[in-house]
């Protein structure tokens, strides 16, 4: 499965094995492992991933086997693309297989994201709070499986209990040393968009400028489409000559990455070239 993927996704891209393989390995070990003649170690996948612009976040203090590992690759980007389907097509693949205890984790958390997109709060929270009884994090993986209880409160407005797992999460990243940038920045968007919503919309602002500080470093086009957008809400009834700078900083940099743009950012630049503002 994961191995078609990978094809599909070159040939998706119009790239060729040597694109993909240039300063990384042989042509022929990505034929191999395309045709499921071979498999790749995880480090090699990662990078392989990376140059497909596949979406996953490098989680590096967890244990998991080899395929635990790339399957998980594979969820992220499927959790980030919302695909449903292929998600419990994941789920369905280790059925009858023992998992290693990080493992049992991943598989959880991604069933609470399955409930989080069709809507079903209550299942996500059950399965984060009362199955994984996580309430504060203990490692990377712990950040995001924590992240997506924040935001299925936020989704229930219980702002309140938003923050406050929010602000857990924050504390252990600042006194911790947590590797992983996206992990970071999806934790700090996730804490600023709960002040937001309890009305701490300068606390608000302070986490999102500092964010995106570290995004153009790391050059993390989406997230950083987002943070512009939400300094155009959090300017538009206040400064709305910023707040159309913020706007448009959105809707470029989403097209920088040639991704999907929000129907939300593109409702809100229509409105803005339908007025007799837009410059």
């Amino acid at each position: 499965m994961l191995n078609e993927i990978i094809k599909n996704r070159r040939i998706q891209l119009g790239l060729s094995r040597k694109n993909i393989c240039e300063n990384l390995c042989s042509e022929s070990t990505l034929y191999r492992f395309e045709s499921g003649l071979h498999d790749i170690n995880s480090h090699l996948l990662v990078e392989i991933c990376n140059r497909l612009k596949l979406e996953t976040v490098i989680v590096t203090d967890i244990k998991i086997t080899k395929k635990e590992h790339a399957l998980f690759l594979l969820m992220q980007h499927f959790i980030y693309k919302k695909n449903i389907k292929e998600l419990e097509n994941i789920l369905n693949s280790f059925k009858n297989e023992s998992l290693s205890r990080d493992w049992f984790k991943i598989k959880n958390w991604c069933q609470a994201v399955i409930h989080f997109y069709k809507k079903e709060y209550i299942l996500c929270e059950n399965i984060i709070s009362n199955h994984l009884k996580i309430s504060k994090p203990k490692n990377s993986l712990d950040l995001l499986i924590l992240n997506t209880l924040i935001l299925n409160y936020i989704s229930q407005n219980n702002y309140i209990k938003a923050l406050e797992i929010a602000t857990v999460c924050i504390h252990y990243i600042d006194t911790h040393k947590v590797e992983s940038i996206d992990i970071n920045s999806k934790v700090k968007y996730s804490y600023a968009h709960a002040l937001f919503k309890n009305n701490y919309k300068k606390e608000a602002e302070e986490v999102i400028i500092e964010l995106i500080e570290m995004l153009l470093n790391e050059k993390t086009f989406f997230l950083l489409g987002k943070c512009y957008f939400f300094l155009y809400v959090i300017y538009k009834n206040k400064k709305l000559s910023l707040a159309h700078t913020y706007l448009k900083l959105s809707y470029m940099t989403f097209q920088i990455e040639n991704s999907d743009i929000p129907q939300q950012v593109k409702e809100e630049m229509k409105h803005l070239k339908d007025s007799s503002i837009y410059l």
